[in-house]
């Protein structure tokens, strides 16, 4: 308390500790009392010279830690540098924003132009006109996408050694993510560090905050562009809230991007109904709902030991028809969200499949709805790519969840059919190797920045399912076996049914197949030496486990792309090494041969 009269006795160190004795002992009880006495006697002393040093010198720090750091300079524009000229750059970005759906919903058209960006981000700039000249239709050269791509990939490294931050490189990092090639070696994948650094600098810069410092700060902040600007940065927090769930699911990790009001279901509410609402923010609003819904319905399933199938299907298939009718009018934008919803329905029932059921026939019916499930995701998925009007722009995670279901689909075939296809089995192989065709119509019409270490999504995806289609044909085969003269007999006068419980065997028709009971059940033929075929019992085998033992689903990183890679043969013998300079140490490969 401050005195209220003067003070009159003798004011010194001693009289002062006096006063304060029990808070001296505290600082330490043996010397803390003459430690504080001579700190005492320097503030009393009439000589403050010394006090004073340093008063007038600039603070040691300055700034906030969620203060932006832009990348934006001569040195790093890609117009700047000639690698791409304005006229050619403007051409792109425009061609990216009207084509590239799943890029352009990233941006605001009342916000983000050509020279907004280019003022802003030298990495976004260059990522974006990577992404639009990725398409051989908007961009002839080979060679200026990948130094585009080069270009974008030292600016990452420039801004990590610099520690900049900004609400535009979150974007670019999202749409690295979106849009990345799929390495060889898969250690090498970049998607999760992408989506986690991007998380790092938004969590950083607190663009989930109602007004976020960098934006207040932003020199061209005003009134008159302040919702323009906030709902920039909350869009990014919605992207970042999809992304992360999407790798959380994929990968087997717990999301990190934090649950806020952005993401709240009240803002969900009204912030794509906004005034100043671009096209694509009620869909990210529906994108984001749906994460949500499926968190919910996965924790109520995961809350039972033992599953009634039934009535958990019928709670999975509440929840997404609640979202549907929700969402009804923003989820017609594209037929991607539709896909998306069917994808997560396949998800959520494959986690029943993992529970114990007190009924066998539940375990028939939960493998049989999600081989239904993932099979309407392929036929949907071929379905838009042949009715999509433009270019057909999937990203890498929509191209893998396509891909997942047509792999599921294959094994299904695997389990099911002993040795020889049924007509069910025929036609969805029929149909897998048509999404194969439309994947690789989609690669063809990319460049490919590093054919020696990566592959585009599309490439990777039809390329494993090719081989998970061979490696059928490896098991299977698809004509019908002869049968003996005593069956042909017992089968005249009555009809076999084509589809019986494909849990209990192969499926066989009136053209000569049998029906298989159970895993005794031989085969006899009339081939020489009377080979017997002896029937499988359903079991996941090498095309695929499906459920991890970290209960992800997994998409790129159990596929092994590796084996995609041809045979390295050197024919060191054959090989003439007479022109070669042995002198330096590199060595020698001769790929002519």
């Amino acid at each position: 308390m401050t005195p209220t009269h003067p003070v009159t006795y003798t004011r010194d160190s001693s009289s002062i500790l006096d006063q304060f004795s029990v808070w001296t002992g505290k600082t330490h009880g043996i010397t803390g009392r003459g430690d504080i006495a001579k700190r005492i006697d320097d503030l009393l002393s009439s000589n403050r010279q010394e006090l004073s040093l340093g008063a007038d010198e600039p603070s040691s720090f300055w700034g906030r830690t969620d203060m932006a750091r832009p990348d934006a300079a001569p040195e790093h524009d890609v117009i700047s540098l000639q690698v791409i000229s304005l006229q050619e750059s403007q051409r792109l970005f425009d061609a990216f924003m009207k084509y590239l759906t799943n890029g352009s919903m990233y941006f605001d058209p009342q916000l983000h132009s050509l020279p907004f960006i280019r003022s802003r981000s030298s990495f976004l700039l260059a990522v974006i006109l990577a992404m639009a000249s990725t398409f051989t239709s908007l961009c002839a050269s080979s060679l200026l996408h990948s130094q585009l791509t080069y270009h974008a990939n030292r600016m990452l490294s420039h801004i990590r050694d610099n520690n900049l931050k900004s609400i535009e490189i979150v974007q670019g990092l999202l749409l690295l993510a979106s849009w990345s090639e799929i390495p060889h070696t898969l250690s090498q994948d970049k998607t999760w560090a992408y989506v986690s650094y991007a998380t790092a600098l938004a969590v950083e810069l607190r663009m989930d905050s109602p007004l976020p410092y960098c934006v207040q700060s932003d020199p061209i902040y005003s009134s008159g562009i302040h919702d323009l600007l906030v709902r920039n940065a909350h869009r990014v927090c919605l992207l970042l809230y999809i992304h992360d769930r999407n790798m959380a699911m994929v990968a087997g990790r717990y999301p990190i991007f934090p649950e806020s009001t952005v993401s709240s279901p009240s803002n969900l509410n009204q912030w794509g109904k906004h005034e100043g609402a671009s096209r694509y923010d009620g869909p990210i609003c529906a994108s984001v709902s749906l994460r949500k819904t499926i968190t919910g319905v996965h924790h109520k399933l995961a809350a039972h030991s033992l599953a009634d199938f039934q009535a958990d299907m019928r709670l999975i298939e509440r929840a997404i028809a609640d979202w549907r009718a929700k969402w009804a009018l923003e989820i017609t934008s594209t037929p991607e969200y539709g896909i998306i919803a069917m994808f997560s329905t396949f998800v959520l029932a494959l986690t029943l499949l993992k529970k114990d059921h007190d009924d066998e026939n539940n375990d028939v019916e939960a493998s049989k709805t999600c081989e239904d499930l993932a099979f309407e995701v392929v036929c949907a998925s071929i379905h838009s790519y042949k009715s999509w009007t433009g270019i057909v722009n999937s990203a890498t995670f929509d191209t893998s969840m396509v891909a997942f279901c047509a792999i599921y689909t294959l094994q299904s075939i695997n389990r099911c059919d002993p040795i020889y296809l049924s007509d069910w089995s025929v036609f969805r192989l029929a149909t897998v190797q048509e999404l194969i065709s439309e994947l690789e119509k989609q690669a063809a019409v990319r460049h490919h920045t590093d054919r020696e270490n990566s592959m585009t999504a599309v490439d990777a995806m039809a390329r494993q399912l090719s081989r998970g289609i061979k490696l059928l044909f490896t098991k299977k085969q698809v004509g019908c076996p002869p049968i003996s003269s005593d069956e042909s007999d017992a089968s005249q006068g009555q009809q076999i049914p084509e589809m019986i419980n494909q849990q209990q065997g192969i499926v066989m028709n009136m053209d000569g197949a049998i029906q298989f009971n159970n895993e005794n059940t031989i085969l006899q033929t009339h081939q020489p030496n009377e080979q017997q075929f002896i029937a499988q019992e359903p079991r996941f085998d090498d095309l695929t486990q499906l459920l991890s033992s970290t209960n992800a689903i997994p998409f790129i990183p159990d596929w092994n792309l590796q084996s995609l890679l041809p045979d390295a043969n050197f024919n060191w013998d054959q090989i003439d090494h007479s022109n070669h300079d042995t002198s330096s140490n590199i060595p020698f490969f001769d790929f002519g041969q």
